[in-house]
């Protein structure tokens, strides 16, 4: 009885200094920003996991909608600090990421995938998709072998912006990309690799996505135009990256190199 009070007593006592460190935190105004609710979260959850708190804090933890996320980096480290291993299979690729896993502990294995038509599906494939969908494959496929087999190391927390994605794919988006339109870039991607030497080239979908709504044509006509004309492309489609903004679009015409009567 007595040793349930003492731990009773102390469990209250560490409630009010975390109490008493929220607030001090959230007098500087980048902790302000996660806010009160956020910072306690955090860091009980830091605790729960064996990290320091502060640390959590400046990067690695997030408070999204009333659930704490890790980073890849953070959730990926926390898994093989108890020992257990993540291996990517060979045939992950910028399409699909595929991760072995096993328990240190008691040799349990356990294997899950990430993917492309995944990303579609949910209707989250945009934004930083476009620019790294390889580590954003590795990320959600990390997040899908923690919870199956190292779920007492993450204890319930998710991958960075899977919350907030998931959220947001509730929305009506246009910058979703269409399923057709990414499956046709990666028909494409062999010949785009090899004939067309641009930077920024992670752009490149978002790019022939709009030429193609603006003069109702294909993509792989589109592409044909650059390939058999590419100075005129090259120079438009720099001009085009430097003006990404949310209005730009209705701000930059489409090069007179691409209207209907020159395809």
């Amino acid at each position: 009885m007595k040793q349930m009070m003492k731990k009773e007593h102390n469990s209250l006592i560490e409630v009010q200094e975390t109490q008493k460190l929220c607030q001090f935190l959230i007098q500087t105004p980048h902790y302000r920003k996660i806010g009160s609710e956020g910072i306690y979260a955090i860091i009980q959850k830091a605790k729960s996991i064996g990290i320091d708190p502060l640390d959590a804090l400046n990067g690695s933890f997030y408070f999204v909608h009333g659930k704490v996320e890790l980073t890849s980096t953070m959730m990926n480290d926390l898994i093989r600090r108890k020992g257990h291993s993540i291996t990517k299979d060979k045939k992950s690729d910028d399409k699909i990421c595929i991760l072995h896993g096993k328990r240190k502990d008691n040799g349990d294995t356990w294997c899950e995938s990430f993917s492309i038509e995944d990303a579609l599906q949910a209707g989250i494939y945009q934004n930083q998709w476009l620019k790294y969908p390889k580590d954003m494959l590795f990320a959600r496929a990390l997040s899908r072998l923690a919870r199956q087999l190292f779920p007492d190391v993450i204890k319930g927390c998710y991958v960075q912006e899977e919350i907030s994605q998931a959220v947001e794919s509730n929305l009506e988006s246009p910058e979703v990309v269409k399923k057709e339109v990414v499956l046709t870039l990666f028909d494409m991607k062999d010949e785009i690799e090899k004939n067309i030497d641009i930077d920024h080239k992670e752009y490149l979908l978002e790019y022939l996505e709009f030429c193609k709504s603006r003069v109702n044509k294909s993509m792989r006509e589109v592409l044909n135009s650059w390939l058999e004309n590419p100075d005129p492309f090259k120079a438009h489609y720099a001009r085009w990256v430097a003006k990404r903004a949310p209005a730009m679009e209705a701000n930059l015409d489409t090069p007179e190199l691409i209207e209907e009567k020159s395809l």
